[in-house]
């Protein structure tokens, strides 16, 4: 029971399920119908949204990048921003060291409790 996997219900999968029914009439399916044109609508704008942040996060992440390139030590989040002249926060730094790390170009390592960060090779 602690295994099952719970599927969740949309709202397009609500109207997909109505749109079959034989008994609707034609209000109905105009309406229903245009509800799943503003679903796209609404889909087709947030892609938009999370392309245009995908663009400013990979040129953040080239600054950075770039920064631990010019340094031999390893930086922590705090440092990378003063760096920057503190035009971005840690808060905002970490994310993308984290997606670094993920790519396999930047490694993390602890020294002394702390969190360093450090280009590989």
């Amino acid at each position: 029971m602690a295994n099952e996997k719970v599927v969740k219900i949309t709202k397009r999968d609500n109207i997909n399920s109505l749109l079959q029914r034989e008994d609707l009439t034609e209000s109905e399916r105009t309406y229903l119908v245009h509800e799943l044109e503003l679903l796209d609508k609404k889909n087709a704008y947030k892609a938009e949204k999370n392309a245009e942040k995908n663009v400013g996060n990979l040129a953040l992440r080239k600054k950075i990048f770039d920064i631990l390139g010019e340094h031999n030590e390893g930086l922590t989040c705090s440092k990378i921003s003063s760096l920057m002249n503190n035009e971005v926060t840690a808060q905002k730094i970490r994310p993308q060291l984290t997606a670094l790390i993920n790519e396999g170009s930047v490694e993390n390592y602890k020294e002394k409790g702390v969190s360093l960060f450090r280009v590989v090779g």
